[in-house]
């Protein structure tokens, strides 16, 4: 059971400019994750070591998680039918339960996360870029999960060309851009870079 607050504002500083700025709140109830657990503590104790820490899948009884979050748009047409859209986002958030444990899900989301996009289109083509930044809880490895780094960065990029219309579109995009190495919370390895390439068409 969840009830979620928010509260926000949009200020447009300009025809080109918009701000937006919220602030949020989630009270969660009987939420089902995985707990750092003891030995002597695990319901079922057969082929486990006395000496282990095992995960066990427990009802926590309350999560609060606070945030912030503040966004940039900014959109500029030209005289030449050239548009520039772009983008700034930032994303605070903060998680405690009343048991006083953090368990997996809960501490591994990320603390601060900024993303960003930036496009340039005109007649016959467009290029964009995009990113994101995400600070998070360092998380040693162990026997049972991988060890997850405390940030990382990935950017991704994009080139289209309008072959026909709008209505077939080759384009050619590059996921990872930098090569960075990083994983999940749960320590499986995201992909590096690649490439990829298409065609889109519109009916």
């Amino acid at each position: 059971k969840a009830l979620n607050y928010e509260l926000g504002m949009d200020v447009f500083a300009s025809k080109s400019l918009k701000i937006s700025w919220d602030v949020f709140q989630r009270d969660c109830k009987d939420l089902i994750d995985w707990a750092t657990t003891a030995y002597a503590n695990m319901p079922r104790q057969e082929n486990l070591s006395p000496t282990g820490s095992y995960l066990l899948a427990k009802n926590v009884s309350k999560i609060t998680t606070s945030g912030t979050e503040l966004n940039v748009l900014y959109v500029k047409e030209f005289a030449n039918k050239t548009k520039l859209t772009s983008s700034v986002g930032l994303v605070w958030l903060d998680s405690k339960s009343n048991e006083g444990q953090m368990t997996l899900y809960l501490a591994a989301h990320a603390k601060l996360l900024s993303n960003f996009s930036i496009r340039y289109a005109a007649k016959g083509y467009a290029i964009s870029l995009n990113g994101i930044y995400k600070i998070r809880t360092e998380q040693p490895g162990t026997a049972v999960i991988a060890a997850v780094t405390e940030n990382y960065f990935v950017a991704n990029a994009k080139a289209e060309k309008n072959i026909w219309g709008n209505k077939l579109i080759a384009f050619v995009q590059v996921d990872n851009l930098f090569n960075t190495s990083y994983n999940d919370f749960l320590g499986t390895p995201m992909p590096s870079r690649w490439i990829m390439g298409g065609v889109r068409v519109g009916l």
